[in-house]
């Protein structure tokens, strides 16, 4: 489009739109005036058809809008469409087809589609989950319940035995939790959490088994990654199937498809005997230690061809897997030997089986894959050819890029970044509820701030603290914040951790607001941890509504309901960054991405000039048919831009 050549982006962008839509006709020569599919233009042989120009306008996002009114516009929009043809054509007369990178690229591209078909036809396709089942879920797997319930954290196993010896012998469960639990702010209620569970909050480890007991009934211990937990369940109410059927169904169609594919690629192995080679895996893992914080991974011609994979009609090599592994280019586990053999036969060997069954399957002869299969040759030529074109004229020095930094400094600011301690609730009148209790708990604190007001001027004069620390762990049971500081001032880590705190508070009585909000968050809200939350703008399609409220509020502030979700959320506001500049160092590389694509864009643009100029000859219009597509435009007649 001519109004969109000043800018690659855009152009581009649309480029690939039409090659994605695959704008190729037979029969260039179709005579001006025929209903519906007159030719609009035609390079060399190769035409472009008014249906086709239809759909690729009809895909254009509004951003790429032309100015242009009439046949104007028609020629604005189809100008994109002859630049796409002549850079074809270019790298037909170049020989930039016939490139084994153009060809190992197509590869790929057919093996991922392939591995998607399959993976729709013979896995996901398997996927049916009507309503009965749905509410037949619901009903036995104890979706329709939320349960008040009791609990006894420990860590270890003799702490274990401990507990279980003290249960056999009739020591009520309260009183085991008060002696031996581990989590300290429900301990003191003898194991009792202060809200309901539902299905959706509970952990995977315990699900099924705490939604199998009924009210008063007791768990057998449950291995959990900290240790173990045993529950009593004290009391329930109903969860509607309106309210969790989504959540329900969702849960069915995970476990369906994990099962499916768990039986499909076991028989697939089988079928092409698939077998890891245990010398070449160790060469890569000690490719990985030896390249432990460095991109791209580095290795020997001969490392790369050593052997990971067989299988009955083929193998999978070492160079192969970091290609297409994108876990290690990553990084990700891999200091985890069982991680990393595990990703490589999900991400690489089961994608070559899957595209062997799909070529078994005769997927890529069916006339729809070849069609996108020559679509995608072309997009790849196209970027290949811009790649070649700029690859040797573009370089940007490190004085082009301090100069951009000095110009624009205010483009690299920070962003806000606001920290809240916030506590999740189920429903809005017990989100409402918190925010009454964290201020009577402020008002009844005033030991508790008066102690921190001394403990922070002690520190200031570099004085000795240790009568007002004594004193601060004999506070009274009320408020409820004063037992959960109890234990912390036990453990000589969160110990030293409070005393930093105190010191950078900035008053005490602000302080003991984050105390109180931080011990509701660890006791009933839904959310996991202490609550704590870094919140950028960005955050609102995760946190809803409090994203906002918390940018605009100031600090100390507590701030709430807001709903998401179907949860309510009440937060209080520990801290505002501001944005600050951020220092060259940080910015260097992206800026010099930026002025690098710049002129690889000015490059780009500047040849299609030079090639519509050298092609000019071998374009022609078909004026007539572009006149009357515009009428249609003008008049309605088609979908799309008006």
């Amino acid at each position: 489009m001519r109004s969109m050549r000043g800018n690659w982006i855009k152009s581009i962008w649309a480029i690939g739109i039409a090659t994605s839509l695959g704008f190729v006709s037979c029969n260039p020569q179709t005579p001006a005036g025929q209903e519906g599919d007159g030719p609009l233009a035609k390079v060399g042989e190769r035409g472009i058809l008014a249906e086709e120009f239809k759909r690729f306008v009809a895909g254009l996002p509004e951003w790429t809008r032309s100015a242009q009114t009439g046949p104007e516009k028609v020629r604005d929009y189809l100008q994109t469409l002859v630049d796409r043809l002549l850079i074809l054509h270019a790298a037909d007369e170049k020989g930039v087809a016939q490139s084994t990178k153009i060809e190992d690229a197509l590869a790929l591209a057919l093996e991922q589609r392939l591995v998607e078909e399959v993976e729709q036809r013979e896995i996901k396709g398997d996927i049916r989950i009507d309503e009965q089942e749905v509410r037949r879920a619901y009903a036995e797997r104890g979706w329709g319940r939320r349960l008040k319930v009791a609990h006894i954290f420990v860590r270890t196993e003799a702490e274990l035995e401990k507990v279980m010896a003290e249960l056999r012998a009739g020591t009520p469960f309260g009183d085991v939790a008060k002696k031996y639990s581990q989590d300290p702010p429900s301990a003191e209620h003898g194991g009792e959490k202060s809200y309901y569970y539902s299905r959706n909050n509970a952990t995977r480890e315990v699900r099924d088994i705490l939604f199998g007991l009924e009210v008063g009934e007791r768990s057998q211990p449950i291995p959990i990654p900290k240790g173990y937990e045993i529950f009593l369940v004290l009391d329930e109410v109903e969860a509607p199937f309106e309210e969790v059927g989504k959540k329900v169904l969702q849960e069915l169609r995970r476990e369906r498809l994990d099962a499916v594919r768990r039986v499909y690629f076991e028989t697939l192995e089988k079928r092409h005997g698939l077998r890891p080679e245990a010398q070449g895996l160790s060469l890569l893992l000690d490719i990985l230690r030896r390249n432990e914080g460095k991109k791209p991974l580095r290795y020997s011609p001969v490392e790369a061809g050593e052997v990971l994979f067989t299988y009955n009609s083929g193998d999978i090599t070492l160079d192969e897997v970091v290609q297409r592994a994108s876990f290690l280019r990553r990084g990700v586990g891999a200091d985890d030997s069982l991680r990393v053999v595990v990703g490589i036969k999900r991400e690489v060997a089961w994608a070559r089986l899957l595209a062997l069954r799909g070529r078994e399957l005769g997927i890529e002869q069916e006339p729809e894959i070849i069609a996108w299969l020559e679509r995608k040759k072309e997009e790849i030529i196209i970027r290949r050819m811009r790649r070649v074109l700029v690859s040797q004229k573009v370089a940007v020095s490190e004085a082009e890029v301090r100069q951009y930094y000095a110009k624009n400094k205010n483009r690299y600011r920070t962003a806000r970044t606001v920290e809240v301690i916030e506590v999740q609730l189920p429903t809005r009148e017990e989100a409402a509820a918190v925010v009454k209790e964290i201020e009577w708990d402020l008002h009844a604190a005033g030991e508790l701030i008066g102690l921190l007001e001394r403990i922070k001027a002690k520190l200031a004069a570099e004085q000795a603290i240790g009568a007002e620390v004594q004193a601060l762990g004999q506070l009274g049971p009320d408020p409820k914040v004063n037992g959960w500081l109890r234990e912390r001032l036990r453990r000589d880590e969160d110990r030293l951790v409070m005393i930093e705190e105190i010191a950078d508070a900035a008053s005490a009585r602000d302080l003991v607001k984050t105390y109180i909000a931080q011990y509701l968050a660890l006791t009933r809200s839904l959310r996991p941890d202490d609550g704590r939350l870094q919140l950028h703008r960005f955050d609102g399609p995760n946190y809803g509504p409090l994203v906002d409220a918390a940018m605009e509020a100031e600090v100390g502030a507590l701030i709430g309901p807001f709903e998401h979700d179907g949860l309510y959320s009440v937060a209080k506001i520990v801290t505002h960054d501001e944005p600050q500049i951020r220092p060259y160092e940080e910015v260097e590389r992206g800026i010099g991405n930026k002025l690098h694509s710049r002129k690889e864009n000015e490059v780009f643009e500047q040849w299609l000039v030079e090639l519509r100029g050298h092609y000019e000859n071998e374009v022609e219009y078909f004026s007539e048919n572009i006149a009357a597509l515009a009428a249609q435009y003008d008049a309605g007649e088609v979908e799309g831009r008006k």
